[in-house]
């Protein structure tokens, strides 16, 4: 009996000492929230959550006739969030919708997008035209815009993860800018941008 107490008192005197080793290893000590990223990041979008930086996604369809093709464009700011369908190749507005939003939503979705990886890039393929390089499915276009300057883009595609520049999480970064409009399953339905 006097052995069986002290295997037990040994395992749980172990598992206690487990505790605590992981408990000094996963705790944080002394670091604020705010440390964790550096403001000066590049890649740290929550630098952008008091700016007029937006985020641009534009999904351009399939490569087909100026009558049937489409492409929409959607752009998330700090006040605003608009969604715009084109018809064709010359752009022509088939319908837009604009919406309202607020500092703490665009935090929100900034720190996703971060955590979506939607900096990561990788080179361009040498031998892939980025015009047609997924002729008969989507094509996707990701930027960080400050009025006329471009701050980031890259590219991505349906067809293959290889073509591309985007080396985000695709699938998390197209629901985060799908779901930032209240209204997109209707405005995209019978366009073929999904």
């Amino acid at each position: 009996m006097d052995n069986f107490r002290r295997v037990v008192v040994g395992i749980v005197v172990m598992v206690l000492f487990i505790i605590a080793i992981l408990f000094l290893l996963l705790v944080p000590w002394g670091r604020q929230v705010e440390d964790v990223f550096d403001p000066n990041d590049p890649n740290n979008l929550l630098q952008y959550s008091d700016s007029n930086v937006q985020f641009r996604m534009v999904t351009r369809g399939a490569i087909i006739g100026n009558a049937e093709h489409r492409q929409s464009e959607i752009i998330v700011g700090r006040d605003r969030t608009t969604m715009t369908v084109y018809s064709g190749y010359q752009d022509r507005i088939l319908r837009s919708e604009s919406y309202s939003n607020n500092p703490e939503a665009y935090a929100d979705f900034l720190g996703a997008l971060m955590n979506s990886d939607f900096t990561a890039k990788k080179p361009a393929p040498l031998d892939v035209e980025v015009v047609g390089a997924c002729p008969r499915r989507l094509q996707y276009f990701f930027e960080i815009i400050d009025g006329d300057e471009v701050l980031h883009e890259s590219w991505a595609t349906q067809c293959s993860r290889s073509l591309g520049t985007f080396d985000g999480k695709t699938t998390d970064t197209l629901w985060l800018f799908r779901n930032q409009i209240t209204d997109y399953r209707d405005l995209v339905r019978g366009m073929n941008l999904n």
